[in-house]
């Protein structure tokens, strides 16, 4: 006979009834534990499987971003190709034109001075008035463009002085090539009688216009290129201009 004490108290336990209960009981836990490593085998397979579904998800979702990368480099790509080729394709097409036209400038400059030679002195003086206003205008920088409104103010001052110029217009754009674009101004009066001194002083001048053009479309193209270096080397801002 085993004497335990339970809960403060004493009872006898006989082997032969407790034996058989407990032998029972450890072939319970024995099959209890069976079981168990059964399942837990089987969820570390479908855990495995699940993992390796997961890591098969994730090359898929690396590869597309990965795509997504490139394609979104190659539109960037496009885009700063486009921007090059309007940043850079418009100065230099003034350039172009420009220089292209110098030679031609050159030779009627040369045939006006001969011409202005042999002008009596107030005809002439007034061509050096104009001329020099032409010069003025053409050092500044950048050059003024006129717009529409200043050709027609003036187009509309020639026909209110009338003396039938057959081509207001050319002659609008005469006076604006020498910087003459307010209607009040007094060389407006003094050669509106006289359009072929007018056209005198606009060939003289017409060279120094050309190089204030090719001169500013230059300076627009270098600082272009200076803008789009500082992108291409990860600068932004005024920073990307030295």
């Amino acid at each position: 006979m085993l004497r335990a004490r339970i809960l403060g108290t004493e009872s006898e336990i006989h082997l032969k009834t407790w034996y058989p209960s407990l032998k029972g009981a450890l072939a319970e836990l024995k099959d209890l534990n069976a079981q168990l490593e059964e399942r837990v085998v089987a969820a570390t397979d479908q855990l495995r499987q699940t993992n390796a579904n997961l890591e098969e998800k994730n090359r898929d979702l690396e590869e597309s971003r990965e795509r997504l990368l490139r394609a979104e480099a190659l539109a960037a790509y496009g885009r700063l190709a486009g921007q090059v080729a309007h940043e850079l394709n418009t100065p230099l097409g003034a350039l172009l034109s420009a220089t292209s036209a110098l030679p031609g400038e050159a030779e009627a400059a040369s045939a006006a001075a001969f011409e202005l030679g042999h002008l009596d002195h107030e005809e002439a003086s007034l061509v050096r008035a104009l001329l020099a206003r032409g010069l003025e205008t053409a050092r500044v920088e950048p050059l003024a463009m006129p717009g529409r409104q200043d050709r027609s103010r003036l187009e509309q001052a020639i026909l209110a002085l009338g003396g039938g110029h057959p081509d207001p217009r050319l002659l609008a754009e005469d006076l604006l090539c020498l910087g003459i674009t307010c209607p009040e101004d007094p060389l407006l009066t003094a050669v509106a009688a006289q359009p072929r001194l007018l056209d005198l002083a606009a060939k003289l001048s017409a060279p120094a216009r050309s190089a204030a053009i090719a001169r500013d479309a230059a300076r627009q193209a270098a600082a272009s290129i200076a803008e789009l270096r500082g992108l291409a080397e990860g600068r932004t801002g005024p920073e990307a201009w030295d």
